[in-house]
Formats: C-alpha cells, sequence, structure tokens
C-alpha cells in the first residue's frame, strides 16, 4: 500500500514546485516591470488646459480647491493615488 501513495506525493511535489518556481518569476518580472514615481506632485487651483495625471508623478496630493475649466479635460490614468 506505500507504493501506490509514492506516486501521488511525487506528482503533488512537482505540482509545488512548479507552482513556487511561476511565483517566483512573477514576484521577478513584476520588480523588473515595476513603476517608479517622481512624485509627489502638489496641485491646486484652475486647470485650464487639458491635463493628464500619470502614474509616473504619481501620488497627486491636492492642497486646494481644484477647478477644471468647462471644455476641458481632466485624465486620470489607472493606479494613480490621488489624496486629498
Amino acid at each position: 500500500m506505500k507504493k501506490k501513495n509514492k506516486p501521488k506525493i511525487w506528482i503533488a511535489t512537482m505540482v509545488f514546485i512548479a507552482l513556487m518556481v511561476t511565483s517566483a518569476f512573477a514576484v521577478i518580472a513584476i520588480g523588473i516591470a515595476g513603476v517608479t514615481a517622481s512624485g509627489p506632485t502638489y496641485v491646486s487651483g484652475i486647470i485650464l488646459s487639458d491635463t493628464t495625471w500619470t502614474v509616473a508623478d504619481s501620488p497627486y496630493i491636492v492642497t486646494g480647491n481644484i477647478l477644471v475649466e468647462e471644455g476641458v479635460t481632466l485624465t486620470i490614468e489607472p493606479d494613480v493615488a490621488v489624496k486629498i
């Protein structure tokens, strides 16, 4: 009966090792492709022209009222941190 369990243990061990190796590569890839920020960026006042807040300049720290002029677009990229 012990001989029947050995293949199951071996398969489980191989699956575990494969998952660990895959996880390690994922962590390394995230670290390599990670975004480096140059922020913080302090913002307040009137936005007079189309503006994009980027992850690279994140976090954006709002230090006063912000008004986006009519007809002007403020685009905030995904993953941008805005602190009010």
